[in-house]
């Protein structure tokens, strides 16, 4: 799931040269026959016009230049610096060339490696043939030029002897065609004559009136995602190829206005295959309410919206028919849960489920702590959902001995649901983590998670009212799409970053860390899919923030100065959060340390000093606590003892300084103080 998210970060790089480049040009239509030179296993190409002239003026901005001075973004963008030393200084070629088409697409090379080819369509330019001689005998400072025969044309070498790239160029007909790479050169050039697939069959297939658009447009091949990601992460992805199949491409338009970068078009679904894709295209949508329960500290969510859920999940079904074999197996589940537990799926679970279905990923509630994660059910009736929510967990302890009791947290209940593959059942694979979940009721939702402290977590947020519907920074942003939709993604990147580190290789990593305030000023990012004719009305939408000051993701309150030198910023951050932590403050003596139990099965937890030495240890009964508790001092000495009861304080606490002498005591009795001394 949350591995969808490195894509986008390729768009946003594509936005934020659309936003500049927005500025200095306007064009008068990209061509089909443009893409016709253009192989078809383009993974993304980007078409614009007035391209000498745009380039020329983008590349002297000030945004432009000051985009440079991050070191992430200018390797990204070193190849089209190199193109800039091409034009600069060179008002004939500008003249030449003129008003026309610019495509500029990406192809994979090798492994892990991908580079780019460049077409101009040359059509309203006048002087084709004397532009050939004149790039023939090109003579720019700084560069040698050389000439090869391919075929019937000729490949003009432009060696650059500062350094040392090569850019090879050629002009078949009424076409200048430009690459770093000499293969993804002749391979255009092979397309003349022939009967290959070109990316003009792979894209305006779908798309319905190419020559009318008049604004920069992105195009997207799916079937290449797989090899593309590979470049940025180690490993297959499940979630990556599941789309990659299930998607055709998408065409897309930019408009940029102030801060926000937006991208409007459609998106084709695959028809020959049976995905969960397709199951949304012909669901309806549905509206956003779980926003009034998902926390401000949400790093993603994937939201899906339907008519009904009914009738997703008769379309569902429906789909899993036409793989005979797949959709066996998943009748042989259904019917063994159904037969285990005496209950049915349809009267039991998808009858009283509404029009929406959300899963969240949370920054910790603790110190920067793994994330958290969860699902949200809307219910048509949350007294219906109740009912057979407890009719199941009742069968469910009479055919297995269930240790984990009911827990009440602040006039919530905590339960736990002992079945396996029920969300599978109900929801597909994509669900399958969620197995045996405990869940909760907020408002008129059931939420699940596979641990309870999650739910804790999400109650606390729900009842001190910081949820994304009271976040005004947040629906701003949200505003920007439309009320209803069948999926919605959302990513908080501040609050993400952390985890993206985690899905990257290990020198994609690198340059995160070091660029991290670069990356995070891409504050918010949106994508949306709406229902519309062969797939989806897309919408994608961006808020760039320059570097100037972040949010810092494992502290959400604290802010920090981020200069051009992120390892300075890193460090300055750093210093404000101890400085907050350090500072005077009203907090609780006996406070108690964040605890996440990640192992619900465990007896107990214990936690460590940066030196290896024991920080707490506290025992545990179903994920929550339950037994003794003893905290240490850095030094070794005991800190704090006493005993948990059902997740609450209970009994006689006593509290130590570092010498080991008592300072305070209390009694408590549900997780409430009944008596206090302080010792002198």
């Amino acid at each position: 799931m949350r591995r969808i998210f490195k894509w986008i970060i390729p768009l946003a790089i594509v936005g934020a040269i659309g936003w500049v480049a927005w500025k200095w040009y306007g064009a008068k239509g990209i061509s089909g026959d443009a893409f016709s030179l253009i192989p078809a296993d383009a993974i993304y190409c980007i078409a614009t016009n007035h391209p000498v002239k745009m380039w020329k003026e983008v590349s002297e901005s000030n945004t432009w230049q000051h985009l440079q001075k991050n070191s992430y973004f200018a390797s990204l963008t070193s190849a089209a610096e190199d193109l800039t030393g091409l034009v600069k200084g060179n008002d004939l070629l500008v003249n030449l060339v003129g008003s026309t088409t610019l495509i500029a697409s990406a192809h994979m090379t090798a492994p892990k490696k991908y580079d780019f080819l460049f077409l101009l369509d040359l059509q309203n330019a006048s002087g084709i043939k004397f532009l050939n001689q004149y790039l023939t005998s090109f003579a720019a400072s700084g560069y040698a030029v050389s000439k090869q025969k391919y075929k019937e044309e000729n490949i003009i070498i432009l060696y650059n002897t500062k350094n040392k790239s090569i850019v090879y160029l050629s002009m078949p007909g009424s076409y200048l065609i430009a690459s770093y790479s000499k293969n993804l050169l002749t391979k255009a050039l092979d397309l003349q004559g022939t009967d290959h697939k070109s990316s003009k069959e792979l894209f305006f297939a779908a798309d319905d009136e190419p020559e009318k658009t008049d604004k920069l447009k992105l195009y997207i091949n799916y079937s290449m995602l797989p090899q593309f990601m590979a470049c940025y992460s180690d490993g297959k992805n499940e979630y990556v190829n599941k789309l990659a199949q299930s998607l055709r491409t998408s065409n897309m338009n930019f408009t940029i206005e102030e801060e926000m970068i937006r991208a409007k078009g459609e998106t084709f679904i695959n028809d020959t295959i049976e995905s969960y894709v397709k199951t949304l295209a012909s669901s309806g949508k549905g509206a956003s309410e779980f926003l009034e329960v998902a926390p401000q500290r949400t790093a993603f969510f994937l939201s899906m919206g339907f008519s009904s859920f009914g009738e997703f999940f008769k379309n569902f079904e429906n789909n899993l028919q036409r793989d005979v074999t797949e959709y066996a197996s998943y009748k042989a589940s259904m019917k063994q849960v159904e037969s285990y537990l005496n209950i049915s799926i349809q009267e039991n679970v998808i009858n009283w489920i509404g029009d929406e279905v959300a899963v969240l990923e949370m920054q910790s509630a603790g110190e920067g702590l793994d994330n958290e994660t969860a699902v949200l059910l809307k219910a048509d009736n949350i007294e219906k959902a109740l009912s057979n929510m407890s009719r199941i967990e009742k069968m469910v302890r009479r055919k297995t001995p269930v240790k984990f009791k009911t827990m009440e947290y602040k006039g919530h209940s905590i339960r736990y649901l002992g079945v396996k593959n029920l969300f599978k059942i109900v929801l597909g694979k994509f669900f399958a983590r969620y197995d045996k979940p405990y869940y909760t009721v907020i408002s008129n939702f059931v939420v699940f998670s596979t641990h309870p402290q999650v739910l804790e977590s999400m109650i606390d947020d729900y009842l001190e009212k910081r949820t994304l519907a009271r976040d005004d920074d947040f629906l701003s942003f949200r505003n920007e799409f439309e009320n209803e939709s069948a999926a919605f993604i959302y990513i908080s990147t501040p609050v993400l970053f952390n985890s993206m580190k985690t899905l990257a290789d290990v020198p994609t990593r690198a340059s995160m860390v070091s660029n991290k305030d670069f990356i995070v000023c891409f504050r918010h990012a949106g994508f949306q899919l709406v229902p519309d004719k062969e797939g989806f009305k897309t919408l994608f939408v961006e808020k760039f923030v320059e570097p100037v000051s972040v949010q810092i993701a494992s502290n959400p309150t604290v802010q920090g100065s981020v200069g051009q030198d992120s390892a300075a910023a890193e460090s300055e951050a750093d210093k404000i959060v101890e400085e907050v932590k350090a500072a005077p403050s009203n907090v609780d003596p006996m406070e108690l340390p964040y605890i996440y139990v990640k192992n619900v099965n465990a007896k107990f937890y214990e936690a460590f000093f940066a030196d290896s030495t024991t920080h707490f240890k506290v025992g545990l009964k179903g994920g929550f606590k339950d037994g003794s508790f003893k905290e240490y001092h850095s030094n070794g000495k005991v800190k704090m003892t006493g005993q948990f009861k059902k997740d609450k304080r209970d009994g006689t606490w006593r509290l130590y300084d570092e010498t080991g002498k008592q300072i305070m005591r209390r009694n408590y009795a549900e997780g409430k103080v009944t008596k206090e001394k302080v010792k002198d």
